[in-house]
């Protein structure tokens, strides 16, 4: 009997000595706790590593052992535990993915591609996508910067109207503030200058240059113009020519009684189409404009100087275009310099006014979601919290903290290698930028947005940009057009609520819109070139657009532009 004691003494012993030497071993090797949102390590038992599959538009995946090395994609990788795994395509693309079994974990579309706002709402109605406001409120603490925009009241009105519920968040939504302003010929200044001419100011000057030029320079294009080979016209000699004289032949616009109206079938336009017809025939426009690709006006006419002036959507939100053309003239002409390429430096006025710009300068660029079909929904929502972060923001621009860059006290950013930098973000075949987070958080306006210090629209609006620019050093060419562009924003342009960017026509107002331009496009021409007579065809220029379905498509048009107000009006 003492010695089955003993037995079960010693087997009790060694299974207390197993338990504790167990315990010492799992210590020692397990993954360490998890330390919170988004931290090295964030491990545990049952926490493994998950490979997700992520589509975005607009970055480079060819240089496969690059990417597989990158520091910025390893360190997000360790950082939650990942294998991310990067797709790209177009819209076709996503759409296949997503009707199939091959549906990516996190999705990053493309708002502005054709389809993609339907293709949103549709997977929002049918249940496609997760509830991300569902998962942050059950967790606000592990999501500050999600749990922050989603209270936002501008954020809540996108939800509004791609989900028809403000507070059910599908996605989070990217976008940009680009004061785009248009409106100012460029004008080749060599040439102005051999022939003693000034910048003009007003639209009878900028006529009678342009009949100089084609005195003394006789085998010279005086004006050439960006249309889109006639598929979308009149654009800048909207502004040049119809608003200098008090009207407008493009869009809607609200009359003095408040009421919608198409303005290209306003009876004060006939008069201005009769002077484009009269200076067309005087030879003063290019007579192949219309069957010329996109800019080829700018990168081969004006830079090889077989044309004087051209319209290429300048001044423009930023200086990117300018140096576009700059460049192209320079590269044809050595020794050129922004006194030869030069922009007007005010808006051109007439018996009517001032050229304007009226448009709404934020728009929604893209929008992230995770399907529901996603492996590991709340791990996809730790990484796109992280990159909406001051921390993921600043790695488009300068990497990893303490890799890659440095931070002061006042949070000012600087590189520590910027050649090293250069070697990261040329494996996505981008110039400083780097690659992953270009495509997740894209935006027209590029730069960072600061999330934690500012609201959601104002973010875009105080984004950090030109980051690459000025790590280059600010050319002269820059500058300068920095300058032309700042003062037209100030003179020209006219803000309209963003919330008018955002109401969606019915099906058969769409259907009836391509009407209306198909029409539009087919007697502006005519009337430019002079293959009609204006006074003797408006009429039924009129009748034939208002066949088309004009009233029915006012009515829609007015009925949502109102419903959009009032649905923002209405969010608290």
């Amino acid at each position: 009997m003492k010695r089955k004691t003993e037995i079960r003494k010693a087997i009790l012993i060694a299974v207390m000595l197993l338990l504790a030497l167990t315990a010492f071993g799992c210590s020692k090797n397990d993954p360490p706790a998890e330390k919170g949102n988004g931290e090295e390590g964030t491990q545990t038992p049952g926490n493994k590593q998950v490979s997700l599959t992520m589509f975005q538009q607009g970055i480079n995946l060819d240089n496969i052992a690059g990417i597989k090395n990158d520091p910025v994609k390893n360190f997000v990788d360790n950082k939650f535990n990942l294998n991310l795994e990067l797709l790209t395509g177009d819209m076709e693309k996503i759409k296949l993915l997503l009707s199939t079994d091959q549906s990516p974990d996190i999705v990053s579309l493309p708002f502005w591609w054709t389809g993609a706002s339907q293709l949103y709402k549709d997977g929002a109605k049918e249940g496609m996508f997760v509830d991300i406001g569902d998962i942050v409120a059950k967790n606000p603490g592990k999501y500050p910067v999600l749990a922050k925009l989603i209270k936002d009241k501008d954020f809540k009105y996108f939800n509004q109207q791609y989900t028809g519920d403000p507070n059910k968040t599908y996605g989070v939504w990217i976008g940009s503030n680009a004061i785009n302003v248009n409106g100012s010929p460029l004008f080749n200044m060599r040439i102005l200058n051999e022939l003693h001419l000034a910048l003009p100011t007003t639209v009878d000057e900028f006529i009678q240059v342009l009949r100089e030029i084609k005195q003394g320079k006789p085998n010279m294009i005086p004006f050439g113009y960006l249309n889109y080979k006639g598929t979308n016209f009149p654009l800048e000699l909207d502004q040049i020519f119809f608003n200098t004289n008090g009207t407008t032949a493009s869009g809607m616009s609200l009359n003095e009684q408040g009421k919608w109206v198409d303005n290209a079938i306003n009876p004060e336009n006939k008069k201005i189409w009769k002077l484009l017809q009269d200076l067309y025939k005087e030879g003063l426009f290019d007579k192949e404009a219309f069957s010329k690709d996109n800019y080829y006006h700018g990168t081969n006419d004006f830079a090889q100087q077989k044309t004087a002036v051209i319209t290429t959507a300048l001044p423009n939100s930023n200086d990117g275009m300018y140096k576009w053309m700059f460049t192209e003239f320079a590269k044809a002409n050595p020794g050129a310099t922004s006194k030869d390429v030069q922009l007007l430096p005010h808006p051109l006025t007439g018996p009517g006014g001032q050229e304007v710009v009226e448009a709404s300068a934020f728009n929604i660029n893209d929008v992230i979601f995770i399907p529901k079909s996603s492996k590991d929904p709340e791990r996809a929502l730790a990484f796109v919290e992280w990159a909406l972060s001051s921390e993921g923001q600043a790695s488009k621009y300068y990497g990893i903290e303490g890799v890659h860059h440095t931070k002061d006290a006042a949070g000012n950013r600087q590189l520590i290698d910027p050649s090293e930098w250069k070697k990261v973000t040329d494996v996505w075949n981008m110039n400083g930028e780097h690659g992953l987070m270009y495509g997740l958080t894209y935006s027209a306006d590029n730069g960072m947005f600061d999330y934690e210090k500012y609201g959601w629209m104002e973010a875009h609006k105080n984004a950090v940009r030109n980051i690459i620019p000025e790590r280059a050093g600010i050319t002269e060419e820059s500058t300068y057009a920095k300058g032309i562009i700042a003062t037209w924003q100030k003179e020209v342009y006219k803000e309209l609520p963003f919330y008018y960017n955002t109401p969606s026509l019915s099906d058969e107002s769409k259907k009836i819109e391509t009407k209306l331009k198909d029409i539009r496009d087919k007697y502006f021409v005519k009337f430019f070139v002079g293959e009609l007579d204006v006074n003797g065809n408006w009429d039924k220029f009129v009748q034939e657009y208002t066949n088309a379905g004009l009233d029915k498509y006012i009515a829609d048009y007015t009925k949502v532009t109102q419903e959009a107000k009032q649905a923002y009006e209405a969010i608290k």
